[in-house]
């Protein structure tokens, strides 16, 4: 039978074991919960690795897709999207986003497109031309609008949910580590609903109105804001 692990988030002082019965509980570093890779740091820098890694096998495997030149570019990209950005994309919707993980993924993102319209960098043809020729946004837009569409459906839980609690809840006060503090969920969410000219404030109100919540999701997901829905 496989031996029960244990992982502690964060910094722990406690030195003291957990047994069940006669067998002490293995302490973890992470683990692979739903097909996602949780850290002890709770960051996503592990996972996000991971999901390129596998994203890029899918890629590579429809190398003869992406050379036929039978199969037309409408298709290629559909084949794109519903294979290998399906597989990279794999619960982006509750990844915290950093600066230098944006970059990854976009560095990655215009790299694949690039293959698929057969262009290469001695072209001098700019990512935003490549991303004219397949109708393909920037990764960080299609991130925020899948983060958002979340934040809208846990919102609109019931209250009793714990999905819905941990939304709302914050740790009690504690000693931060020094240090630059690790950006959140909520602190991404935010920076996203901003881009469309709201407040966190206004997020529960305008989650509860579908119509309302589509709007704004498609508004910041463009990166353009300043009109009220």
């Amino acid at each position: 039978a496989a031996k029960t692990k244990i992982m502690t988030v964060g910094k722990w002082n406690s030195t003291g074991k957990i047994t069940i019965g006669a067998d002490d509980v293995e302490s973890c570093e992470e683990f692979c919960y739903l097909g996602s890779t949780i850290d002890r740091e709770g960051g996503n820098d592990r996972e996000v690795m991971i999901r390129l890694g596998k994203a890029n096998g899918a890629f590579g495997r429809l190398w003869k897709i992406w050379a036929c030149k039978k199969i037309s570019m409408s298709v290629k990209v559909k084949l794109y999207a519903s294979l290998v950005l399906s597989v990279l994309l794999y619960g982006a919707e509750t990844w915290p986003m950093s600066k230098r993980i944006t970059k990854k993924l976009e560095a990655a993102h215009h790299r694949w497109l690039r293959k698929i319209v057969h262009v290469t960098w001695r072209d001098r043809v700019t990512n935003e031309k490549v991303r004219e020729l397949t109708q393909q946004g920037k990764l960080e837009n299609i991130i925020r609008e899948r983060r958002l569409r979340w934040a809208g459906h846990v919102m609109r839980m019931d209250p009793q949910r714990i999905a819905r609690q941990a939304l709302d809840w914050k740790p009690p006060e504690s000693r931060r580590r020094p240090g630059r503090p690790r950006s959140n969920w909520q602190q991404s969410v935010t920076q996203d609903i901003i881009k469309g000219g709201f407040s966190w404030d206004e997020v529960p109100d305008l989650a509860v109105d579908r119509v309302a919540w589509r709007k704004l999701t498609a508004l910041c997901a463009t990166g353009t804001g300043g009109t009220k829905v």
